[in-house]
């Protein structure tokens, strides 16, 4: 989630150097519902330093429901996957 001050620049750039007509800022867990035709899920978004978990309900995420694990991301399983694929291949 962006800063305010830095969205700000962000809009200031976009329309006076590349002069949008329009801009439309939304969170990712939003607009992977609106991928799928739904404003209402749960959203699991499982990066690579950490999965998150948000409700969104008519486009809307609830701040108060989102969960976040760090100890759980795409970096995590791969470390795993490796180390039991070293024991196996040390195991031969």
């Amino acid at each position: 989630h962006d800063p305010p001050s830095l969205r700000q620049r962000l809009l200031e750039l976009l329309f006076e150097t590349h002069s949008l007509p329009s801009v439309f800022f939304l969170r990712d867990a939003t607009a992977a519902c609106y991928a799928v035709g739904r404003t209402t899920a749960t959203v699991v978004d499982v990066g690579y330093h950490a999965t998150t978990v948000s409700p969104v309900f008519e486009g809307f995420v609830e701040r108060k429901g989102v969960l976040r694990n760090n100890a759980c991301g795409g970096r995590g399983l791969e470390e795993r996957v490796l180390r039991a694929m070293d024991g196996a291949v040390r195991e031969q």
